[in-house]
């Protein structure tokens, strides 16, 4: 389960890294990891269609596999070996100043919470448990995307719903992450991608927009925005 979650989380981080290398979208450190992570969990979202559209089954092996081969695609993609090297090589602009250590432990605790609630609790909203998460767990149960929620659940429930069909990058993410973790352990709901969306989006977010404004007022912003 530990070796799946650290593969997929690696995987979608490379990916993203070498889409976001590539197209030169950012220069600082933090925002490449921040915004890395945002692309590689947006573009592994079609993994799960390309493996059903293969005529594959919806596993570990082809899902994660394929998560896998397109993050190795994305690095041999880059143009040069300097581009490939880790982008944090020779870099001094790592440091954190010791005004940023107050906004630092009040996101810390933000994320520990949402972290906590994510992995420890179900899903509870109507939304979710008729909508994505229950497309994904149906799916991870019968190895295919075109499962009987459409056939069997849907006409019991009411024919016109179209809960399962909407948020399709949350059922996406569930499924790959139901499958890393193998429905067992502390992230058994397969939340944990959301708590990644939201460091990731967060990291990114200051990142940006310290290097534009003063570090004080780009923390204040992203603190008063996260409550």
């Amino acid at each position: 389960m530990t070796v799946l979650l650290v593969l997929l989380i690696g995987a979608q981080f490379f990916l993203g890294y070498g889409i976001a290398v590539r197209l030169q979208a950012v220069r600082t450190p933090y925002s490449v990891m921040g915004l890395s992570m945002l692309i590689g969990l947006g573009v592994s979202s079609f993994v799960p269609f390309i493996v059903q559209f293969a005529g594959l089954p919806i596993v570990a092996s082809t899902v994660i596999g394929g998560v896998v081969g397109l993050a190795g695609l994305s690095l041999l993609l880059l143009s040069s070996k300097k581009e490939r090297l880790p982008f944090w090589a020779g870099r001094n602009d790592l440091a954190i100043s010791l005004y940023e250590i107050p906004f630092l432990i009040v996101w810390l605790y933000l994320l520990f919470i949402s972290a906590w609630k994510c992995n420890w609790f179900p899903n509870t909203t109507f939304d979710t448990i008729v909508g994505p998460d229950l497309l994904a767990r149906f799916a991870v149960q019968e190895h295919t995307l075109v499962s009987s929620v459409f056939t069997k659940h849907l006409p019991n429930v009411s024919v016109f719903s179209n809960q399962p069909f909407y948020a399709p990058f949350t059922a996406m993410q569930q499924i790959m992450y139901l499958l890393a973790t193998e429905q067992t352990g502390v992230f058994a709901f397969g939340k944990l991608w959301l708590t990644l969306l939201v460091f990731s989006f967060g990291l990114f977010l200051y990142a940006d927009m310290r290097e534009r404004i003063h570090p004080v007022l780009a923390g204040t912003l992203v603190t008063i925005l996260a409550f």
